[in-house]
């Protein structure tokens, strides 16, 4: 008698958790939620990317007042910014999706630094977390081979 009331109450579980998504176990804050299993790689040759790790307030606020003052020249340059949450774990912050985005790579940003990743998918630079510095970044963008083909194509 015991398993006849056990049974539906597994099944009824069973079904919960196989119907379930991110949505039911995350609150709807109105953004849509990428698969953890999104890579770093997977924006090679698509998206150059400066990774950064802020450690104090004036870090955030040297992104911030780069993102601000120079959003065109990134959008320009095909950059996301990526902030390091964990080691290997990052989230966009670039400001250019209303979605909230999260990647998976190899990559591990020291703190208070930053790094530039081209559409190669290499290290191209890395530097500390100052607004002109960040800046520099985008400049070294525009010396490298395949940028100079892009500005040549338009």
């Amino acid at each position: 008698m015991l398993t006849s009331h056990i049974l539906p109450l597994f099944t009824l579980i069973l079904l919960f958790f196989a119907t379930g998504n991110a949505e039911t176990i995350i609150p709807d804050s109105g953004h849509d939620f990428f698969d953890q299993s999104a890579t770093v790689n997977s924006l090679q040759w698509h998206k150059r990317l400066i990774l950064v790790n802020p450690e104090a307030d004036e870090h955030n606020e040297h992104i911030l007042q780069f993102q601000n003052e120079f959003n065109t020249d990134i959008k320009a340059r095909k950059v996301l910014v990526l902030r390091q949450v964990n080691p290997g774990t990052f989230l966009d912050i670039s400001g250019n999706t209303t979605e909230v985005r999260h990647f998976t790579g190899h990559f591990t940003v020291s703190s208070g630094q930053a790094l530039l990743i081209g559409l190669d998918g290499e290290v191209k630079a890395s530097t500390t977390l100052t607004t002109a510095k960040l800046a520099d970044l985008l400049w070294r963008i525009d010396t490298m081979p395949m940028r100079q083909q892009e500005l040549r194509q338009n």
